[in-house]
């Protein structure tokens, strides 16, 4: 691709892109990452249902926690296996045009 092509998908992507929703996390103990985010760092826990996933806060970051069994926890296409530390991802809000 090239610098212009690059700067005009870009351009097109900012017509579709509304919101940036945070980040998903792997974790193998949600529990233990909501006390970890809470009690040490200053996030605010927004949402859990626990022991699958949870959210927490910092001010406009979120970091959606996934434990082994949430659906943000699904193989990757390929059928490779997400893990903690390596197998993040970052979902954003979009606005579908027709």
């Amino acid at each position: 691709m090239t610098p212009a092509q690059s700067a005009a998908a870009s351009r097109d992507a900012t017509k579709f892109i509304r919101d940036f929703h945070g980040v998903r996390y792997q974790s193998r103990d949600v529990a233990r990452a909501i006390e970890f985010y809470t009690g040490h760092l200053g996030f605010k826990l927004e949402h859990q249902h626990l022991p699958d996933f949870a959210t927490v806060s910092f001010g406009e970051l979120k970091i959606h926690l996934s434990g082994p069994q949430a659906s943000g926890s699904r193989p990757l296409p390929g059928g490779r296996t997400q893990e903690p530390g390596g197998s993040n991802r970052v979902p954003i809000g979009t606005i579908h045009v027709r």
